[in-house]
């Protein structure tokens, strides 16, 4: 017979196998290969189980708390999308002046969530921000820096977008639970990605409505 690679994969040596099934050159290979499936299946059903129990919470929450777990992951993905640029509003990367205020970067709001909050969980209007910047911005300081530099990144297309008039989203509780799964994939992806696929969703994900 022809030979095989053992399947066990502390080993993966080739062998003649005496019978056309045999998978594993010995039987000790056999006990860990099975020994490791076992850990494998294991693996998959505490995964499943967590999945399960994760849904299950997320399916008795109410419309603000599904909000607040859809902020936490969107503003993730702001951070990660954006971490190879500097301050959409200044230009700089963090400095002592973010840390004396308690970080670096925050996933800030051109428009403000209290002059429009049905955008407040949109990523064309967040971006990621100096802590200092934002804290200006929340005073009403940086609110024209910020506009060029989105301007500079993404034209004056999407600045017109987001001043202009706006129909209200109205999410219901199904929406929100169906967008945090779509976005803690997408953040996923991100998370496991290279500077290229952070780009790519930086851009892909700002983009206006057709």
């Amino acid at each position: 017979m022809k030979k095989k690679i053992c399947k066990n994969p502390s080993c993966k040596k080739q062998f003649e196998p005496e019978r056309f099934a045999q998978a594993v050159c010995s039987w000790q290979c056999g006990i860990e290969r099975s020994r490791d499936d076992a850990k494998k299946k294991k693996a998959k059903e505490e995964k499943e189980a967590r999945k399960k129990h994760r849904e299950d919470k997320e399916r008795i929450l109410r419309k603000p708390e599904l909000e607040a777990k859809l902020k936490r992951i969107l503003h993730e993905i702001v951070r990660l999308v954006d971490s190879d640029l500097p301050c959409v509003c200044c230009g700089e990367f963090a400095n002592e002046r973010d840390f004396a205020l308690g970080g670096d970067y925050d996933a800030g709001h051109y428009r403000s969530v209290g002059s429009l909050p049905y955008l407040k969980l949109d990523l064309r209007n967040i971006h990621r921000q100096r802590k200092y910047c934002n804290n200006q911005n929340g005073r009403g300081g940086n609110y024209k820096s910020y506009e060029l530099g989105l301007i500079a990144r993404y034209g004056n297309e999407l600045v017109d977008w987001l001043n202009g008039p706006h129909q209200a989203p109205h999410h219901t509780r199904d929406d929100l639970r169906n967008m945090i799964v779509e976005y803690r994939k997408i953040l996923n992806i991100i998370r496991k990605g290279d500077k290229s696929v952070r780009e790519f969703y930086r851009i892909e994900l700002r983009k206006l409505p057709e």
